[in-house]
């Protein structure tokens, strides 16, 4: 595991019994299939800057388990980022439990470019996800006092596990999503 600097208040309190135990959501085959169309979106099999960063929320809904349901159309993106509005709060759903999005990249693919992600990126992608992804999840965690949520970063390699404490969990993305690869 890698932790990342913990942006959230000093007096966090978690108090979700569920926030340890394992990642029943990755087990889910309507997410997991899911996760492969935000990938497949992300138009991975295009050059490198032609593809985009893919988002979604996942919510729990009590009679059907879970949904996940694609940020706005309006909010661009591209291979690096997905701009945020400052009034995403108006569209968060009810019964949020997680937030996904897609690093449209493979170990190693050279990020640099100028029209991809520019000279301050890195020239061999690192599979994990990064400060500006767990200030996304502390900003709407604050915004609805729940800690236990998580984020979710897809990339060619992993599916990482973001907790709002900054702790990544990566899981081969070749192992969970076997049944449809």
């Amino acid at each position: 595991m890698i932790f990342l600097a913990v942006v959230s208040p000093a007096n966090l309190s978690i108090t979700c019994s569920e926030c340890d135990d394992g990642d029943p959501l990755l087990n889910d085959p309507g997410i997991q299939q899911a996760f492969f169309e935000l990938w497949q979106n992300s138009g991975t099999d295009l050059p490198l800057h032609k593809r985009s960063e893919q988002g979604a929320w996942i919510v729990h809904q009590e009679n059907s388990g879970y949904k996940v349901i694609p940020f706005p159309g309006g909010w661009l993106s591209t291979p690096c980022e997905i701009m945020i509005p400052d009034n995403f709060y108006d569209v968060i759903p009810e019964n949020i439990v997680s937030v996904v999005h897609t690093h449209p990249f493979n170990e190693g693919d050279d990020t640099t470019p100028p029209d991809v992600c520019g000279s301050e990126s890195t020239e061999s992608y690192i599979s994990g996800g990064n400060i500006m992804d767990h200030r996304f999840l502390i900003q709407i965690a604050n915004h609805l006092s729940d800690y236990c949520l998580k984020s979710y970063v897809i990339d060619g390699e992993n599916i990482i596990s973001m907790t709002t404490l900054g702790t990544l969990t990566y899981y081969p993305v070749q192992a969970v999503l076997s049944e449809i690869y």
